[in-house]
């Protein structure tokens, strides 16, 4: 990835995390008061590296790491997807991306966030996000739908991930490579990128049948959805 590119994505994720903080976890912490304790942003840099970005503490202690992912490239574009990163490149050789690897264990669930400005023609800020769509995604639940369904799970998502390459690189540019059939999530590399990330673009409707609530966040409120 460009080091513009990523500067910009990593602000936008920034603001976007202010957003969630100021209009999103304390309603929240709030409505759930008999079972959360506190909710807390990780400042700690390692841990945000191993997919922590928020760390809620429920009444019983425990604790769950979330990982919040937001669609920051396309704010306003209501798009029906989102995408899951699978591997990327570095010094040509793939490596592990964030929804099998390792190195991100420590995140138990996703916020996977779609957003709209208030002006769309204006840069992201605070103050220019009109609404925020997110689901809460247990991670070990994706991945058990994509492996119970697709047959794609930790130990073969990089072997799968080279085949699709290679199929990519045979077919014309309107061509998709699907990850089973002629339909549901399907295989991109974002070339633009220095590190040409390979992902699975999946749809909404999918992630819907293992998403546990879905929260519609505007300035003045926060609607739940339990599913």
């Amino acid at each position: 990835m460009t080091e513009s590119k990523y500067a910009k994505n990593k602000e936008d994720e920034r603001i976007v995390g202010e957003f969630l903080d100021k209009y999103f976890y304390p309603i929240i912490e709030k409505k759930y008061m008999n079972k959360i304790n506190n909710i807390e942003r990780n400042y700690d840099v390692s841990k945000q590296n191993k997919g922590v970005d928020v760390i809620l503490e429920s009444k019983g202690g425990s604790l769950i790491n979330i990982d919040e992912k937001t669609a920051t490239d396309y704010f306003n574009e209501n798009i029906p997807t989102f995408v899951l990163e699978i591997s990327f490149l570095k010094d040509n050789v793939l490596k592990e991306g964030w929804l099998f690897g390792n190195k991100y264990s420590d995140t138990d669930t996703y916020l996977f966030c779609w957003g709209w400005k208030e002006d769309a023609n204006k840069d992201l800020s605070v103050e220019n996000i009109k609404h925020i769509e997110a689901y809460s995604i247990r991670k070990s639940k994706l991945q058990k739908l994509l492996d119970d369904k697709y047959d794609l799970n930790k130990y073969n998502y990089k072997k799968k991930a080279e085949l699709a390459i290679d199929e990519i690189n045979e077919l014309s540019n309107d061509e998709k490579v699907f990850l089973k059939g002629n339909k549901g999530p399907r295989w991109n590399i974002s070339r633009q990128l220095d590190e040409e990330p390979i992902n699975l673009v999946t749809p909404k409707h999918l992630l819907k049948q293992v998403t546990k609530t879905i929260f519609n966040i505007n300035k003045h409120e926060v609607k739940i959805k339990e599913l």
